[in-house]
């Protein structure tokens, strides 16, 4: 999956070419979800993460 000017996109890995290492790109802190997860996602499991929400639950698909 690629993202172009804010659309994800699926493109052959043979199509493409790696023009900067990973290690470059994301330091080892650095949080991937924000890449690949929605905000929405993202917000419910900070919520989930500091207290019980009575209800709330995380979908894989999200």
């Amino acid at each position: 999956m690629v993202q172009v000017k804010e659309e994800k996109q699926t493109v052959n890995h043979k199509r493409l070419t790696l023009q900067v290492s990973a290690n470059e790109l994301y330091p080892e802190d650095y949080d991937i979800d924000i890449i690949f997860k929605s905000k929405e996602y993202r917000k419910k499991k900070h919520q989930l993460g500091r207290k019980h929400v009575e209800g709330l639950t995380i979908d894989e698909e999200e």
